[in-house]
């Protein structure tokens, strides 16, 4: 599974066409046990958590304290739990039937399962900032210790592009919030200036996002073998694994970029009341 993880910024419209015909949607009851399978309501609920902390952030930076608690009100529907539940089942729903057969097989499987459980119990704890610090500092400590291990987790981040897909994530979820504030007139950027910006920080997101990836997959997989998690990357490489990896990605892109839109208008709203 795995994609992007990193950005809450973690990400189109979806269409599957072969020889120019689409591609018929998987059946309901599959992307449910899929979705059951992957573990997605756990992660759902974090991403949900961690937008409604993100609230104080954006209300600090940009409403002031006269208005905070009625900011914070409005922004909340923008992280609802079940629009972001929606969102991934209709990521899912993208999968050809031969595809999504073949992830079910994998991940109702005992290994496939230990797989889905890992990530979402890491991607849950990793969103305490002790314990991101500390899988840096493990991951860090592993690249001399066990190198082995560090080039199979290279490798499971290489074969999903997770590097360039969570960039790609990044700087569309803040373009697309900053260019909601200039168009409302709330900053006097230019879309040329705020691509300008974006791009001026890439090395740095890249550097965050590769630091990021190898902690969170090192916490992960710690408790499985190297042969196991050679299996894992072998799914991840297969044409299904791939399928559903981006599937995900664009669900998760679709989210991230329709929630920074709405917070971009709501908080260009409030910019814009408190002059007058």
């Amino acid at each position: 599974m795995n994609a992007t993880m990193f950005a809450t910024g973690p990400r189109v419209v979806f269409a599957a066409v072969i020889s120019g015909v689409l591609a018929p949607a998987a059946h309901a009851a599959d992307v449910q046990e899929l979705y059951d399978a992957l573990r997605l309501d756990g992660i759902a609920e974090i991403i949900h958590q961690e937008g409604i902390e993100q609230i104080d952030v954006y209300a600090e930076n940009y409403v002031g304290p006269r208005s905070a608690a009625q900011f914070a009100q409005q922004a909340t529907q923008i992280f609802a739990l079940e629009g972001i539940q929606s969102t991934l089942m209709d990521g899912l729903e993208t999968l050809d039937p031969e595809h999504m057969a073949a992830a079910l097989g994998y991940f109702t499987s005992a290994q496939g399962a230990m797989f889905a459980e890992l990530e979402t119990t890491a991607r849950v704890a990793i969103s305490d900032d002790a314990v991101e610090e500390q899988a840096k500092a493990m991951a860090a400590e592993a690249r001399d210790s066990d190198p082995t291990r560090i080039a199979l987790l290279k490798r499971s981040i290489e074969v999903l592009d997770m590097v360039e897909f969570n960039i790609q994530a990044a700087q569309e979820s803040q373009y697309s919030f900053l260019i909601e504030l200039a168009q409302a007139g709330a900053i006097d950027f230019s879309q040329g200036e705020i691509l300008a910006l974006i791009a001026e920080d890439q090395g740095e997101l890249t550097e965050m996002v590769q630091e990021w990836l190898l902690a969170f997959t090192y916490m992960a997989y710690s408790p499985v073998s190297d042969d196991e998690l050679q299996g894992y990357i072998d799914f991840q490489s297969s044409d299904a694994g791939q399928a559903l990896n981006l599937a995900l990605f664009d669900a998760f892109r679709i989210m991230d970029v329709s929630q920074s839109q709405k917070m971009g208008r709501l908080v260009a709203g409030f910019m814009a009341a408190q002059e007058l």
